[in-house]
């Protein structure tokens, strides 16, 4: 768990560097990098508990990454994108510092979530100024969380297919399987074992007391 919550703080960092190349303001060109090293520091520090506390050996692999400043049709929808992010983030690990016990993990939920609320306060000024206006705004943060929410049934309804045919599979073999072991025992036992030799079948058949006699 902690090791997805490092790559989640590492995804959030490269989608803002991503999306530095194509924002030309001066300074929420700034805003944006410094949130991107702040979240980078926030993977490192999910990286180092997950090694003190994991008994596995860590995956190297990173998951598939889709670019959301591609999918956003200007800088306003994309840090509506960055200040809902910023807003689950910031709520989610507010929920799991009350959840987890003192010690580390709670330090370090309570310490990024302080981090958390710096960038979701920020992202929501820079959104409201990118819109225009507070109304336009919620109208755009309303739209990103209706699209996460398609997105969110979509998953659910893979998941809930692939659980499905793996059902119907397992049933069939439940139904009709008991019906093939027996189909293959009857054939074996009705087969007749034959060698052969110089082009000819010879039948090995069981001596019978009469034969012997």
């Amino acid at each position: 768990m902690l090791r997805r919550f490092a790559v989640t703080e590492a995804d959030s960092a490269w989608q803002l560097i991503q999306a530095l190349n194509q924002i030309h303001e001066p300074g929420l060109k700034a805003r944006l990098f410094h949130n991107a090293m702040e979240e980078m520091n926030h993977a490192e520090l999910f990286t180092r508990l997950a090694d003190r506390f994991s008994v596995q050996v860590p995956h190297p692999a990173t998951p598939p990454r889709r670019q959301l400043f591609a999918d956003a049709r200007s800088v306003a929808a994309f840090e509506a994108y960055h200040y809902v992010g910023e807003l689950d983030v910031f709520e989610q690990f507010s929920a799991y510092a009350r959840a987890a016990p003192p010690g580390p993990v709670r330090d370090t939920f309570l310490l990024i979530r302080a981090d958390e609320e710096g960038h979701q306060l920020a992202a929501r000024a820079d959104l409201v100024q990118l819109a225009g206006s507070e109304a336009q705004a919620t109208k755009l943060v309303r739209k990103v969380r209706l699209e996460r929410f398609v997105e969110a049934l979509s998953r659910g309804a893979n998941a809930v297919g692939d659980v499905v045919s793996t059902l119907l599979l397992a049933g069939v073999f439940v139904l009709f399987g008991p019906f093939m072991v027996l189909r293959c025992r009857r054939k074996l036992k009705e087969a007749s074992w034959t060698t052969v030799a110089s082009d000819q079948t010879i039948e090995v058949f069981k001596m019978t007391p009469d034969d012997a006699s």
